[in-house]
C-alpha cells in the first residue's frame, strides 16, 4: 500500500486535529506520522497515512469542507524527500560524532 502525505493549514482553536482525523478515519486511513506547527492564527497540521481503499482526492474533498481548515493539500511524504538520511540538527560536533557512530552500527546490523 502507498503512504500519502497531507499538508493542512488550519485555524487555530480547539478541536482541529480532531476534525482532520474524523476525516481520516472515515475513509479507513491508517495514520502513520503526525507533525503539528502551532501559529496564531493558523496553525499547518501534516499528516502521513496508507488508504485501504479509495482516494487521497476523495480525503482533500472531504477535508477541504470541515469548517475551519484553511488549505488541504497533497505533498510529497518524508520518505520521498529524506529518503534513508538522518538529519542531525544542533549540539556540535560531539553530538554529531555520538549520531555517527550509532547509524554506523546500525547500518552494521542492517537495521
Amino acid at each position: 500500500m502507498t503512504t500519502h502525505a497531507i499538508l493542512t493549514t488550519v485555524s487555530e482553536r480547539p478541536g482541529m486535529l480532531h476534525a482532520i482525523t474524523k476525516v481520516l478515519a472515515d475513509h479507513s486511513a491508517d495514520i502513520k506520522y503526525v507533525d503539528i506547527h502551532p501559529g496564531a492564527p493558523q496553525s499547518e497540521v501534516y499528516l502521513e497515512f496508507v488508504l485501504e481503499h479509495g482516494t487521497v482526492g476523495a480525503v482533500l474533498h472531504d477535508l477541504r469542507s470541515v469548517p475551519g481548515i484553511a488549505r488541504a493539500e497533497e505533498t510529497p511524504t518524508f520518505g520521498k524527500i529524506y529518503g534513508k538520511r538522518v538529519i542531525v540538527m544542533g549540539g556540535g560536533a560531539q553530538v554529531g560524532m555520538v549520531a555517527m557512530g550509532a547509524i554506523a552500527e546500525a547500518d552494521r546490523h542492517n537495521i
